[in-house]
């Protein structure tokens, strides 16, 4: 059974973030050269299960990034508020997503499998190299980590009631004043999830 998520726009971060994920999930299969077909990884990671469901996750999200959001309006009618996208996807995917956080963690750590290691220390360098600045692997793994708690927030009836009023519609829409307050409490989840500290963001949700 689906679950319905509240994917705030975040201008292209959560989508680049399940990219990067997706390429590490890739670097750990078996066939790219560094592993041999008979000795893969543990699941979720070197069976193949955990980018299955990236995939499927991906299927949903990007497609949704893409397209044009609402944009809601606070009751004053003026206030532009941080659009929302409405997508659903599969609690299991999101389970198996958490569990392959949890393996690429513990690379994080002293005596950490050294393949998995390598394949993170690549990817922040990666990143390094794109201008993201003092990225450590601790750090990679956190954003994929904060990606993945965006997408887990549990749905609840503010969830239900801002996608009835928000879900494919176009242009502006101005929230009534229980709608608002749904859209603050539901918003506060995100920014203590994905924005935690990041002043900017908490100024473009709240004014």
């Amino acid at each position: 059974m689906s679950r319905l998520v509240a994917v705030p726009d975040t201008e292209g971060e959560l989508g680049t973030l399940l990219e990067d994920l997706e390429e590490v999930l890739l670097a750990l299969l078996p066939g790219d050269g560094r592993l041999e077909d008979d000795d893969p990884l543990p699941a979720p990671l070197g069976d193949g299960t955990a980018l299955e469901a990236l995939r499927r996750i991906e299927s949903e999200v990007l497609p949704a990034e893409r397209v044009p959001a609402v944009s809601p309006l606070a009751p004053d009618g003026h206030f532009e508020l941080v659009p929302l996208r409405f997508v659903r996807l599969d609690p299991a995917d999101l389970a198996t997503l958490a569990e392959a956080l949890a393996a690429l963690g513990l690379a994080t750590l002293p005596g950490r499998n050294e393949l998995v290691g390598d394949v993170l220390d690549e990817r922040a360098a990666g990143r390094r190299r794109l201008g993201e600045q003092g990225r450590s692997v601790g750090e990679l793994v956190a954003d994929f980590a904060r990606a993945h708690g965006l997408l887990d927030l549990v749905p609840d009836a503010d969830t239900e009631l801002l996608a009835d009023r928000l879900d494919n519609r176009a242009g502006r829409v101005v929230l009534t004043g229980d709608e608002h307050e749904a859209y603050r409490r539901l918003t506060e989840r995100a920014l203590a999830m994905f924005h935690s500290g990041d002043a900017l963001a908490r100024f473009l949700y709240r004014g």
